[in-house]
């Protein structure tokens, strides 16, 4: 059995955001990611999805808390 990885695009998640929006892209920049990788004359077959990581980080963004008299 051969594994191949794919390290896609981050994508910035808000509670604004539609969620199903997003996964729907995402998806379909795996898809396009394993097409091209298969296109490279191997004839592969995509059999299973072993394994999905989805690494999500919560974001801090910097915020000013002071004030400063300035010449």
């Amino acid at each position: 059995m051969v594994k191949a990885g794919f390290h896609l695009e981050q994508h910035s998640v808000y509670p604004s955001t539609n969620v199903e929006d997003v996964y729907t892209k995402m998806m379909g920049n795996i898809l396009k990611a394993f097409d091209a990788y298969t296109k490279k004359g191997l004839g592969w077959i995509l059999n299973a999805v072993i394994k999905l990581d989805i690494t999500l980080s919560k974001l801090n963004p910097l915020r000013g808390c002071s004030y400063l008299v300035l010449p």
